[in-house]
This record gives structure tokens, sequence and C-alpha cells, in this order.
């Protein structure tokens, strides 16, 4: 379809414009009322949005990290289409959920709100650091939430719905930015004792090998 001049110009227009700062409400620690009334409390303008629930749209927030409301978990930063669409899964209480591309965490996080605090939400991201970040997201917000590496998670997903299906042990190998590897074995994931449990990119294989891997070793199959 074309677009009109005017039309054009609208959408290059709103492109050009600041987005608005949504928030969702952590709904096992407050309520959209009662956060609403928080924020205000402090100067900031809060208004419930126009067809999600329990979203804010926040104005004159200066640094959000300084707020009680948000050190205390009532809240966490996302706009409204990602939280729509862990909605329209329609969860049940006792799902349990994989998000494969989970960083910052924020679909994780509605999924476990919108499931009560209960069931199960596995995230994964390939970098450590925003495993972490995930991570550090659920303690705040008091969630249920286990983060891991792509392959690990991959090596769940494969138990449960995949290849895998009714397999206590199986091994599950990713290719991608490198060589990983997921290692269930009595239908429990094999993570060791920093996470790295089943690394199988991570083995020496090049004895030879006088350049450091990303993990620090030297000579490993990834290389």
């Amino acid at each position: 379809a074309f677009m009109t001049k005017q039309q054009l110009e609208q959408m290059l227009q709103a492109n050009n414009e600041a987005p608005a700062l949504f928030i969702q409400v952590n709904t096992l620690k407050t309520t959209t009322q009662q956060l609403q009334q928080q924020l205000e409390d402090r100067g900031i303008t809060a208004r419930i949005h126009p067809w999600l629930k329990d979203c804010l749209i926040l104005a004159d927030t200066g640094n959000l990290e300084k707020l009680p409301s948000f050190r205390e978990g009532h809240f966490y930063v996302q706009d409204p289409a990602s939280k729509l669409s862990v909605l329209c899964a329609q969860l049940q209480k006792d799902s349990r959920v994989l998000d494969c591309c989970a960083a910052p965490g924020g679909k994780s996080f509605a999924a476990a709100i919108s499931m009560g605090g209960r069931g199960q939400v596995h995230s994964c991201d390939i970098y450590d650091h925003k495993i972490r970040l995930i991570e550090k997201g659920a303690e705040r917000l008091g969630l249920p939430v286990k983060a891991g590496n792509d392959a690990n998670v991959a090596a769940l997903g494969e138990m449960w719905k995949g290849g895998g299906q009714g397999c206590k042990n199986l091994v599950a190998v990713t290719l991608g930015t490198g060589v990983g590897s997921g290692f269930i074995v009595n239908g429990k994931l094999i993570v060791g004792e920093h996470g790295a449990g089943g690394e199988g990119g991570h083995v020496t294989v090049d004895y030879e090998e006088t350049d450091c891997c990303g993990c620090g070793n030297k000579g490993c199959l990834e290389q």
C-alpha cells in the first residue's frame, strides 16, 4: 500500500518525537491505584493507560531507580506492545514458559506476574551479563524467574515440547554465536557450580593453540 504525502509526514513526525515512558505494575506487591498515588505524592505525573490494564504513563520522573517504589519492586519499565504479546498467550497459573531471547527481562516478568507468581518462567540469553540483568530484575520484583544461557534453556525446551519430549536424559547442541550444549540427566539440567556445566563448546581440543578463547581457556572447540 502507498502512503499519501500527509500520511508520510505524520509518520516521520511521530518517529522524531520522544516516546512516552510506560511502566507495568507488579500486582504481586501493589495495585495500580496505590502505585499511582505513591508516584504522584513524589511529584511524578502518572496517568492510567487508556486500554492496557495495570500500566501507567509517566512524566516528570527524574531518576526512576532512586524511587522507593522502584527499589521495592512495585513496577518495571516496559512498553504496552511488549506486554500485550505476553497477554495474548493467555497463560494459566501453572504454565511453563520459555523466553528464548529474554533480556532485559520485561516479557519474562510480565509472564510471571500474569500467572500470579506461580508456574515457571525460564529466561535465556547468549550473554552472561544479560542473564545477570534478568536475574537482578527478577530478584527486585520478587519473581520466580530462572535465567540461563540459550543452549541450556534450549535443552529444557526440547525436553518439554520438542524432539526430546518424554526423555529424561538428553544432550542438545546449538550452533550460532558459538558451539553451545545443554545436558539433562534424570530430568534435571546440569549447570555446574558457576553455570557452565554443559559448555561443550569450551572443551579443549587443540592443545597447541596460543590464542585465548573468550572464556579464558585456549584451544576450545568453538575457536
